[in-house]
């Protein structure tokens, strides 16, 4: 189930993976980011690879905003 659905998606994207996960998702990042850099990914950061218009970009690491922090940001 869990192939069939990361192979039908487009834009994906994962914080830090378990082990049990590992094998899914690793190979939807290879060759741009080692197995050791996805499995490491510090808390709150993601990877994502966006489908734009039809073909996906590469993978990046983006920042997410901690919870803790969040009233900062929407503070009007």
């Amino acid at each position: 189930m869990k192939q069939s659905v990361l192979a039908n998606v487009g834009s994906t994207f994962f914080f830090r993976p378990g082990v049990n996960e590992e094998d899914y998702i690793i190979p939807h990042f290879a060759p741009f980011l080692s197995r050791r850099s996805v499995l490491t990914l510090p808390n709150y950061k993601c990877i994502a690879r966006l489908q734009i218009d039809d073909p996906l970009s590469l993978p990046f690491i983006f920042d997410t905003i901690r919870p803790d922090k969040l009233g900062n940001y929407l503070k009007i």
